[in-house]
């Protein structure tokens, strides 16, 4: 995952820590489709406002990735709350 994701993640983290079982179950979630990527890394569809990206639609969360094929890896940007304004948050 690249900084901003992490950044990301801690954000979650802060958000969820009352409710540590939906916090579980994202990131069980999270964890258990970045898996399916490792065979699959084009298995979510392009984000057509920002075709170099590909969205992974989660419980109540988009994760952004990019599939790097010259260094044959999926490179994490963002995970993003789905209820907030997307386009000017992938722009940090």
């Amino acid at each position: 995952m690249l900084s901003r994701a992490n950044k990301d993640i801690t954000i979650i983290e802060e958000a969820l820590k009352e409710y540590p079982q939906k916090a579980g179950r994202l990131f069980a979630e999270i964890d258990e489709k970045l898996l399916l990527l490792e065979d699959m890394p084009y298995m979510w569809p392009v984000y057509q406002p920002r075709p170099e990206y590909r969205i992974m639609v989660l419980e109540d969360h988009v994760l952004f990735y990019v599939v790097d094929e010259s260094q044959h890896i999926v490179k994490v940007y963002r995970i993003i709350y789905g209820r907030r304004y997307i386009p000017d948050l992938l722009n940090d």
